[in-house]
This record gives C-alpha cells, structure tokens and sequence, in this order.
C-alpha cells in the first residue's frame, strides 16, 4: 500500500496500479485523467481513438453515457462491452461534427472529451475545430494526450481557440510530456495532456494559451530525432 494511502480514499489509486487498465498514459497521466473524470462525473463523455481500451474503461466507470470514435471498425472487438458506451466507426473528420451535431439536435449535453486518435498534425486541428464549432450547454472539459508530441502539438498551437466565445482556457502542458529514452520510442517526444475549458456563456477578455513546459518542450525537441527528421 503507498505510504499515506487510505482505503476510503477516491478510486484513482486502484485504477491508476490495476493490471485490467491498460492504456498508453503516463502514471502522471492516468492519475490526473482518472482523478479529473472522478471529479467531473460527466453525463456525456466522447472519446476520439480508441485503439487498446484503456481510457474508455475508466471513462466509462464515471459517466452516464459514453461515445468512442475509432476508424478501426474492429476496435470494439479487442475490448469488453460496456453497456453506457455508444461505439461509432469512422474517420473522426466526419463522425465527430455528425454526432456533435446530432447531439445538439437531441438537447444532449457534454460534459467531457478525450481527443486521442489521428496524431498527425491536419487531424489534430480537424478534431480541435470540430469541437470549437459546438455550442456548449454545461461545461466541457475537453483533454488532448500526446501534446508533448511535436506534430501534436503544432496542430494544437494552430488553432484559432478564441474563435470560439465560449473556450475560457487552454493549457498545452497541463501535464508535460516525456523525451523518450525507451528502445521502442528513443529520443522520441510522447505524452503530456493539454486542457481546454469550454463554458455555456461567453468569455470576457482575451484567451490566452498557456504553455507552461514549453521550455522544456524546446529543450527536448533540439535533441529529439523529430529535429532531425525535417
């Protein structure tokens, strides 16, 4: 048991350490994401990528009602049914704005998003302007993984969020990514979890987009072999 960790405590720490959650986060990134979704307990949720299951399921535990987005049509296949989650097939280009749109349509409300799937740097921005396109009814919180990644990252970057009255906060580095020293991934930039917030009502002011790491992020990319790759 971790020193200072009690039983009656929230149900991060079980899902963060259990062998059934498997899913390609950092051990920083899984308490956060687990900890933010055990706060939020959203009634609608949407997550884009799905791949191995991992996040789905912790999403899954926390909300009423889930929809996963993949272009794998066998991705709900490789992992368990959920009976709260809704598994739709597709390129995100064309299934996000449609179900956003359908959902708006329906007087349905979201509440949270994990974009995770395309991490190439036109479908990071053709997920991000889906999203700025909808009209929020509760709060969003809406989390980007992979946003240490430099091609991530930039798609991230590019957007106009402000084009969006209704976005009051964007963080690349809510939690800071990695440089990579692994066989598999060396000198490879992975990780790291931006946060956007959405609200019902117009903001006041100029947003601003944080980018707490970014010297860190810089640091890396200069002896990353994504320098080397241009």
């Amino acid at each position: 048991m971790m020193n200072g960790y009690k039983k009656n405590s929230p149900v991060t720490y079980e899902i963060v350490n259990s062998d059934e959650y498997h899913w390609q986060m950092s051990i920083p990134e899984k308490f956060v994401f687990t900890d933010l979704l055990h706060q939020i307990r959203p009634t609608v949720a949407i997550e884009v990528g799905t791949r191995y299951g991992g996040s789905i399921r912790v999403i899954s535990m926390f909300s009423e009602m889930v929809f996963s987005l993949d272009i794998d049509p066998q991705v709900q296949e490789h992992i368990n049914s959920f009976n709260n989650v809704t598994f739709i097939k597709g390129d995100s280009g064309f299934t996000l704005p449609t179900l956003l749109s359908q959902m708006s349509k329906d007087n349905i409300a979201l509440e949270f998003v994990l974009i995770d799937g395309d991490h190439s740097f036109n479908g990071v921005r053709r997920d991000i302007e889906s999203l700025l396109c909808y009209t929020p009814v509760n709060p969003v919180t809406i989390l980007l993984h992979d946003s240490y990644n430099p091609n991530c990252r930039e798609g991230i970057r590019s957007i106009d969020w402000s084009c969006s009255p209704y976005v009051h906060y964007m963080e690349l580095d809510y939690v800071p990514g990695l440089l990579l020293n692994s066989q598999k991934h060396y000198n490879q930039m992975w990780g790291g979890l931006a946060l956007g917030m959405m609200y019902p009502f117009p903001r006041k002011g100029i947003l601003e987009i944080q980018a707490r790491a970014e010297l860190s992020f810089q640091a890396s990319y200069n002896c990353s072999i994504h320098k080397t790759e241009l």
